[in-house]
């Protein structure tokens, strides 16, 4: 008597999402459905049926990587999962080149952030794990996901969070590149902005 019903629900659900497939299955059943549609090269930019017709709910937030692999198949799914291997490589580095312990340890905050993010989206989109509300970082839509990387602007914690900012620019540290110009991070030219 630990756990509540709707906790043994979400259990169940986790390990076998048909025992409610029109309520709480229903998401995953039709991401499972919409990622194995694509097949290798996808049904095309804006094609796909689950994500157009609405059968994916929330297919512009918490299930954006189920679109990817309809609209884009494994091969969209592959570039996209290679680019995040690519940020989380520069984040490492940038850890790795850090010139204090508190931009390393940033660095390294920050870009476990984001691989636990990503880990945790990708497996719950494909059934792995459960269904829990985690966006995808750069990706998903909304405001819980803006407010997640980039910090609420209406809240009273702003001014912390821009002191917070100027002390790493102070630092020469320049994590946040990768949200601002993407390509530059990427491509390792952050040291010239």
């Amino acid at each position: 008597h630990f756990l509540k019903d709707y906790q043994k629900m979400r259990i169940m659900v986790f390990m076998d999402p048909n025992v409610d497939p029109l309520g709480a299955g229903y998401h995953i059943i039709q991401s499972k459905i919409a990622i194995g549609s694509g097949l290798l090269f996808g049904k095309g930019l804006f094609g796909g049926t689950q994500s157009q017709l609405n059968f994916l709910p929330e297919n512009h937030t918490d299930f954006i990587f189920s679109v990817v692999g309809e609209e884009l198949g494994f091969v969209g799914c592959a570039v996209l999962l290679l680019l995040y291997l690519i940020v989380l490589w520069r984040g490492i580095k940038i850890a790795q080149n850090a010139s204090d312990t508190f931009g390393r340890l940033l660095a390294v905050g920050i870009t476990s952030m984001i691989a636990f993010h990503v880990l945790v989206n990708v497996g719950m989109t494909m059934g792995i794990m459960p269904v829990t509300g985690i966006p995808l970082p750069l990706m998903s839509y909304g405001v819980s996901s803006h407010d997640e990387y980039h910090g609420n602007r209406h809240s009273a914690e702003h001014s912390a969070a821009a002191a917070k900012t100027a002390v790493l620019e102070r630092n020469s540290v320049r994590l946040f590149a990768f949200a601002r110009q993407p390509f530059l991070f990427i491509l390792g030219e952050y040291e010239t902005m």
